[in-house]
Formats: C-alpha cells, structure tokens, sequence
C-alpha cells in the first residue's frame, strides 16, 4: 500500500465515514466549466446520411470552490451510451447530462475533488443484418472510446505543463470513472496496451482480417495518425492511477496482466444486466437486443486484479473495512460464499474483494428522467432522424430493468451505496494521506447472547440479550451506511417496528452495557 489505512464504521454522524472528513463528506460548494479537450474523427450512427469527420470533443469540469488545495485529485468520468447518441440508442441517458453523471460530478466535487465529465466518439452499425459487422463496427467504437479516454489524461497534463492548470488538476492523482458503456472506456484504457493484444479469433472476421487495423483506427492510445485518428497531446502519459467500472465489461480478460502501470480497480455490478455480463459472456445491445461480441464482466475483471496483484493495495483496504464492520463492505463480503452458475456452465461467487454485487436485478437503478424534460429531447431528435419515439416509450422500456427511472430519491441512495463502497478505496488508491476511522462496534453477538427474530422480517424484529446485559439503543443502518432510525432502550429486551423502513439488506447497531454488537437484518 502507498499509505496506512485503518478504516472503520463512523455511524454517530449517520456516515460510514468521519464527519467532514476531506475526499469523504460533502463540505464545498461547486462550480462549473466547459471546454474543449480534443478533436477527433468521429463515425456517425447508420442513416444519418453523412460521413465520418472531425468534430470537438467536449468536457464540463466541477470544482470544488471555498477550499484551501491549490490542486485537486481528479475524477474523469464517461457516460453509458451503447456508443450511439441518447434517443437513437433506444434510451434517455448517452451524455454527460446523464443524471448519474452529473450527480456524481456534483458529489465528488463537493468533497473536493475534480470531476470531469467528458464526451467520447459514438457510432457504428448496431442494424446490420452480419454478425460480423455488428461485431466489427462495435468494437471500432469500442476502441476509439479507450482511445479518448485516454487523449482526455493526456489532455489534463498538457493543460497543467503547459496553460497554467485552469482546472485545478493534481496530475499525480487521475481516477476514471464509468458507467455502463463508460465502463467499458474505462477498463479497457487501463489494461488494453498493444494491438497484439486485439489480434485474437473473437477480433478476427470471417475473412481473416482483423475488425480493428492500425491504418484505418490508430494505435492503442491514439498517438499516430489514422483515417480515424487525429492524435491529440502526444507526449504526454495516458495512465491513470485508479478505476472504477459500474456496468461495463473488458474487451478480453487476457489484457488484465498484472503490470505495474495497470491501475487498481474496482466493480459495481448488477447480476442480471441484460447489457453487460456479470461474469463473462456476450454482449447484448438494446438497439437491437442482438449478440455482439463475447466479453470479460464486471466480476471477473475484480477478482483477476485480486488475483494478479494489480488490486494489492485495496484487499487491504477491504479486509480492515470487514474487521471494522462496514457495512457495504460486509454485504459485498456476504456473497462471496453463495455460488452461481455463469453463462458457461461454470460456477462462481457472486462476489469477491473490491466488486460490488447488486444480486437479483438487472440495473444499478442509478439513473433517472424527467418526462417533460425528455419529450423535449425526444421532439427535437425526431425531428432530425424522422423517427415517431416518444417519451413514454423510452420511460417504459427502461422500467423493466430501472425500476428508479421515475424515482429520483431511490436512484440517489442506490448512488449513496455505490459512493460508500468507492470512496474508501479511492482514497487509497491514490494516496490521499492517513486516516484513522474508528469502529463502533466491539464484540461478537453472541457474546451479549444477542437473539432476533423474526430474521427476515416485515413489520417487527424482536430483540432480545442476555439477562444480565442492558440494553441502551438500537440503530438501524442501511447497507450504504446511512442511519435509517435510532431507538432507546431498557432492559434485555425490545420489539422494533419496521414498516417505515425500505425492504432489503440493513444492519442493527445495538449499544449495550457490555459493548456494541452489529447484526444483519433483513426486511422484506
């Protein structure tokens, strides 16, 4: 590890973290900036009636504002999108006015980092009747995403060598953060580094000639000139030290290989995403709901890092966040014994260290849409393809995975989770410094003779010790760390109701003259 980390569970503040604690609670206000980072060929969707050319490529930067750093470590993060605009991508998200985006932006900013949302090339043939263009034309699109991701690192250190640093840049201290097909940018920028690496028989045609040629793509990092390349801020590193993949996949597990210029990284998944595996297995798109390409999931990419050395730093981080009882950490941890059945016929834990499970869904439920808002979008889209999509077709086809797509509050606490799980190992991972969180919690259940039930339960839980140890309060914590209710109490015993409390996994905090003891409840 680059630093010493002793994590534990801070609930007093209703936080899994100390109180404004910097990089950790929010405490700055923010403000914005536009620009423009590069200028690259960009391949236009199918029946746009124009033919590939150059255009900006463009960014919105958040920055903490009221704070004492000259320099901040930065977060650069890529929408999802299937690499086609929103709307003609059969969605409402695609940019980097994405809800998640800019919630994310704004609540890494407030704790003093950077955040960068940046656009990245879209386009390719997702229609095509030929397996072997759909595969080939993704995959170009693919490779151009990795390829801007890694112009806009090569960008943010241009700009603080040599314009002065505008954007308040730590270049020592670059994250990459992805969601969705963004994810896809992210993990593929960090472990794609030779075109060897794309000259395998799922990257290979029918005729034999690679889907992706250096004289028509460019090289790995966009650094020579291509038919659609514009190398950009050559001379600069493209690495990052950090990144977080929610809902992507990496092109091929083979280009994980342990290096030490490959970032720690870690995985937010959910089991049933019919978009990404969550294992390894095909690529679905949902323009067309047609196979694409066979691909490495969120969970296998975590545990071969794990694995390989690249996430030394975070298993540590991970293993003192399970002795000081975390609690998203323990619900991650919690899967790591139940076994499921891949798309191969294998079988494999549903989690690992450092990958997050959302288990049993088919979303993250992170995003979110305000239908006025997005029949405006969706009026002036159709008015250039010509196309009849409305608005509630779009909101409905997302309700059967996102059952958020309409709840802003429930898409911002299943971000809370997401913040809970990253930010720690974050912190790490780019060397913010030492910090020492203290646990709450100090003894086993069962030494208090702790006893529950019903377990799961729906409108009450009896709690009960042992004869001789009081008792003296009672809290509920969600997964994300936050203090859902905070009861006093007398005695051995206690009835608490449950039926203003959202279902799922929780944590019961309970405070007795003996110590403080932690269980997991769960609510239906």
């Amino acid at each position: 590890m680059k630093n010493t980390l002793l994590i534990g569970t801070f609930l007093a503040a209703g936080s899994a973290l100390q109180a404004q604690a910097l990089f950790y609670d929010a405490q700055f206000d923010v403000e914005t900036t536009e620009g423009v980072y590069a200028r690259n060929i960009t391949v236009l969707p199918v029946g746009s009636g124009e033919q590939p050319a150059a255009r900006d490529l463009n960014f919105r930067a958040y920055i903490p504002t009221g704070d004492s750093l000259a320099v901040h470590p930065t977060v650069v993060i890529n929408h999802t999108g299937s690499f086609l605009p929103p709307i003609i991508n059969g969605g409402y998200t695609g940019s980097i006015n994405d809800s998640v985006v800019v919630n994310t932006a704004k609540r890494l900013a407030e704790r003093g980092y950077v955040a960068i949302a940046m656009e990245y090339r879209a386009g390719w043939t997702p229609i095509a009747e030929e397996q072997a263009v759909r595969t080939g034309t993704l995959l170009g699109a693919a490779y151009r995403g990795q390829v801007d991701l890694k112009t806009m690192m090569r960008f943010l250190r241009k700009q603080a060598a040599e314009d002065g640093n505008p954007l308040q840049v730590d270049t020592t201290r670059l994250a990459a953060w992805g969601y969705g097909t963004g994810g896809y940018n992210v993990v593929n920028a960090n472990f794609l580094d030779r075109y060897d690496e794309v000259l395998i028989e799922k990257f290979i045609g029918p005729d034999d000639a690679p889907f992706v040629i250096p004289a028509r793509d460019g090289d790995v990092d966009g650094l020579e000139e291509a038919a659609l390349n514009i190398p950009n801020h050559v001379g600069y590193s493209s690495d990052f030290d950090f990144a977080v993949n929610a809902g992507g996949a990496l092109g091929d597990s083979t280009w994980l290989e342990g290096k030490d210029e490959e970032a720690p990284v870690v995985g937010v998944q959910a089991q049933f995403d019919p978009f990404a595996p969550f294992f390894s297995g095909g690529v679905i798109v949902p323009t067309t709901g047609q196979f694409v390409v066979d691909v490495a999931g969120g969970l296998l990419v975590v545990d071969r890092a794990n694995r390989l050395g690249v996430n030394d730093e975070l298993l540590a981080v991970s293993d003192s966040l399970v002795m000081a009882n975390d609690p998203i950490t323990l619900y991650a941890r919690g899967f790591g014994d139940v076994e499921f059945e891949t798309r191969e016929g294998a079988t494999a834990p549903l989690s690992v260290p450092n990958f997050l499970p959302r288990v049993g869904t088919a979303s993250l439920g992170l995003d979110f849409v305000d239908e006025p808002t997005l029949e405006a979008v969706v009026a002036a889209t159709n008015q250039v393809t010509g196309d009849t999509v409305t608005a509630a077709r779009l909101i409905s086809n997302d309700l059967r995975t996102n059952p958020n797509t309409q709840d802003p509050t429930a898409a911002k606490a299943a971000l809370d989770t997401v913040f809970s799980f990253v930010l720690p190992r974050m912190y790490a991972a780019l060397d913010l410094g030492e910090v020492m969180f203290t646990s709450v919690v100090d003894l086993p259940a069962a030494e208090v003779g702790l006893q529950l039930a019903p377990n799961p339960a729906s409108d009450f839980v009896l709690l009960s010790v042992a004869s001789d140890v009081e008792l003296s309060e009672v809290t509920v914590v969600s997964v994300s760390g936050q203090v859902l209710a905070r009861r006093k109490a007398t005695g051995s015993g206690l009835s608490l109701r449950l039926d203003e409390l959202a279902g799922g996994m929780h944590y019961l905090i309970i405070r007795t003259d003996k110590g403080t003891v932690a269980e997991r409840l769960v609510i239906r």
